[in-house]
């Protein structure tokens, strides 16, 4: 059960502090509280603050905090630590009056708006949003900073428009600031205005060579011409996009998507490759990237040895080998799934040479090893490596069940034992 402050301070008390919006709390008149309580002193709010986060606070205490943000209307801390009292006892709408309060006090602090600001959409109170949003463009106008921090939250709570606001109120303070015109041009082709950002990229081209800027204009040009349906245009760009951040993912995504719609299948396996090691260990991302490259791989034939540098390459990008080690067990199902066994098995051993610990990876290396009928006492004792690195997964368990009694069965099977020594010798 949550704890709740309307179990220890009065009705009244709590109606006072009941603000209308955007008003500073001294402009409503607020009851009294007892004569009794100790009054609170500056300094102590940081104590009384990190108390809250460690058990309930006392009626005392709540009496305390309320009674010093009565007398110190313009204590900006004060406002802020009793709206953190509020959100733990699940007052939310009080909280966000609080929070109002607190930036309403001090205006410079970009923080209490942006703690404001992210109370009102989590009580999804579209008023106060917005009213805050208006605010802070008129307070901030002349800011780019501060304008394209908060176009940044705004993008990363999911509010796109708000974001371009804040961005375009920064382009209009900083007109000349390549950086913030390239914030909204992220921004217009995060919304599809692809012919908007081809037309803005010219203005952001001037004496300045700055490399990070010339491969965001060519990331952003490339992935424009190429969503309105001009791929070779878009490979010119990409190209030099994917050579200077080869590891930037929405880069390898559509320049592997350029090479593949314009056939050009040698050219898209290492970005490709790049697409798949860059794909997160969850949701159906990898399975997706993995169908997207078999067309690659089938239209190839890429040998072995020039697989395995391209390997390397995306190891070297990566620098983590974790990551790594994932991206070759990734990589060798997708060779398997295509009939590729011996260099599933490569990739498979490589994977398992920087990650012993990966039970399935032992298990599906056996697999292989089977299908290009490798000594049954390797894979035997694959499958046993296997069962010693995760003894809990069924699957293992069942496998290296199977392969025992096809073991046992094999010693007295001679055709068995032929068919498995003319498999070996190929």
């Amino acid at each position: 059960m949550l704890f709740r402050i309307s179990n220890f301070l009065p009705v009244n008390l709590l109606l006072s502090f009941s603000i209308t919006y955007f008003f500073p709390l001294h402009a409503v008149a607020l009851a009294p509280v007892s004569a009794k309580v100790v009054k609170l002193k500056s300094a102590q709010l940081t104590n009384l603050s990190n108390l809250m986060e460690k058990r309930d606070l006392s009626k005392e205490e709540l009496e305390q905090l309320a009674l010093f943000v009565q007398e110190n209307p313009n204590d900006a801390k004060g406002h802020s630590v009793l709206a953190r009292a509020y959100e733990l006892s699940g007052l939310e709408d009080l909280a966000l009056e609080q929070l109002v309060s607190a930036w309403n006090t001090d205006k410079k602090d970009l923080s209490a708006f942006i703690s404001a600001q992210l109370m009102a959409l989590k009580t999804n109170n579209k008023a106060i949003y917005q009213a805050l949003n208006s605010s802070a463009l008129n307070y901030f106008e002349q800011d780019y900073h501060s304008l394209n921090m908060l176009a940044a939250i705004s993008e990363k709570t999911g509010e796109s428009e708000d974001a371009r606001q804040f961005l375009k109120a920064a382009l209009k303070a900083a007109p000349n600031d390549a950086d913030t015109r390239l914030l909204y041009l992220s921004s217009l082709l995060a919304n599809h205005e692809y012919a908007e950002v081809l037309k803005q990229t010219r203005t952001v081209e001037n004496g300045d060579k700055n490399p990070q800027i010339a491969n965001m204009i060519d990331t952003l040009r490339g992935i424009s011409l190429l969503r309105l349906n001009y791929p070779h245009q878009a490979i010119v760009f990409l190209e030099k996009a994917f050579k200077s951040s080869p590891a930037n993912l929405n880069v390898c995504k559509a320049y592997f998507e350029a090479l593949v719609s314009t056939g050009k299948y040698k050219a898209a396996v290492f970005p490709g490759m790049m697409m798949l090691a860059l794909q997160p260990p969850f949701g159906d991302a990898l399975a997706k990237t993995k169908i997207k490259l078999v067309p690659v791989f089938k239209n190839t034939a890429i040998g072995s040895e020039q697989l395995l540098r391209y390997v390397d390459d995306v190891g070297r990008q990566l620098n983590d080998a974790g990551r790594f080690a994932y991206f070759n067990f990734a990589l060798a199902d997708l060779m398997d799934e295509l009939g590729n066994f011996s260099q599933a098995e490569l990739l498979f051993s490589k994977g398992l040479n920087l990650d012993s610990s990966f039970g399935r990876g032992y298990m599906r290396l056996a697999r292989v090893m089977e299908k290009l009928g490798r000594d049954p006492e390797l894979v035997n004792s694959l499958y046993k490596s296997a069962l010693e690195a995760d003894s809990k997964d069924a699957e293992i368990v069942a496998s290296y069940r199977r392969s025992i009694s096809r073991n046992l069965a094999r010693k007295t099977d001679l055709a068995g034992r032929t068919k498995t020594f003319i498999r070996s010798r190929r």
